[in-house]
């Protein structure tokens, strides 16, 4: 039995004990929990106090331990808690001196509205023209062992086939209908060569987006673009491929 000579805090001692249980339960192990002693009773209940394998004191009612009702101070329940919530470790992390969601999980969770959720704002030009997420893609773990961690902090997913979906290349689905990892990380810059309404060109069978042209000849994008759809220039001309003709002023006579 225990008593107030021992290190522990008075309030321990708060119990009546005046009876004694029967059988001792000191020394015994139930799960985590340790019996260190008898602390008295609780209206009817005999109270034990446990130690338990996290370091926490805990003062337990008898028939909890005998019942396998508590099998720790609740570190176990809160391991268990977290495990089940967090199993990937990636919905809940500390950052920015808060917790939040890891970059990765963000963006799949934005695959996943803009393909099938008709509120999103982006559903029309995904979910809303057929672009789907695949069954294997629909389990975070399969997204993030297929497409790993963001290469930086300007990368985001892009589809390598702008009108097809977000495939994995690896589940069921995507085997029984031939599709391969239809998904990269890419920077901004990238996925605008990527988009629907990019101008392609072809000068000398090799075709680049009007961007890309335009970088290539230092000429600013807006101006080229001026001279293919206003002035009429051939894309030679535009990109100084070829030489544009001369033309005579229109007030000036012929000889």
């Amino acid at each position: 039995m225990l008593d107030s000579d021992s290190n522990l805090p008075d309030s321990i001692f708060k119990y009546d004990r005046t009876r004694n249980p029967k059988v001792s339960l000191v020394e015994r192990r139930f799960e985590r929990l340790f019996v260190l002693g008898y602390l008295g009773q609780r209206k009817i209940e005999y109270v034990w106090l446990c130690l338990c394998d996290c370091g926490t004191f805990k003062a337990i009612d008898q028939r909890h331990l005998l019942r396998g009702n508590v099998r720790s101070c609740g570190c176990l329940l809160r391991e268990t808690s977290h495990k089940k919530n967090y199993t990937h470790g990636h919905s809940s992390i500390i950052r920015n001196g808060g917790k939040r969601k890891s970059r990765v999980y963000e963006i799949w969770v934005g695959v996943k509205d803009r393909t099938s959720n008709p509120k999103n704002p982006q559903f029309q030009d995904y979910g809303g023209r057929g672009i789907t997420i695949c069954a294997g893609f629909l389990a975070f773990p399969n997204f993030l062992a297929i497409m790993g961690e963001p290469t930086t902090e300007k990368h985001t997913i892009d589809r390598t086939d702008n009108d097809k979906g977000y495939w994995c290349g690896q589940c069921e689905e995507c085997l029984a209908n031939h599709r391969v990892l239809n998904c990269q990380w890419r920077t901004q810059a990238e996925q605008n060569r990527n988009k629907r309404t990019n101008h392609w060109i072809t000068i000398n069978d090799e075709t680049l987006c009007l961007t890309d042209w335009s970088n290539r000849a230092g000429i600013n994008s807006a101006r080229a673009r001026i001279r293919l759809s206003r002035l009429g220039w051939t894309p030679e001309e535009t990109f100084g491929f070829k030489e544009r003709p001369k033309q005579i002023p229109w007030n000036k006579k012929s000889t």
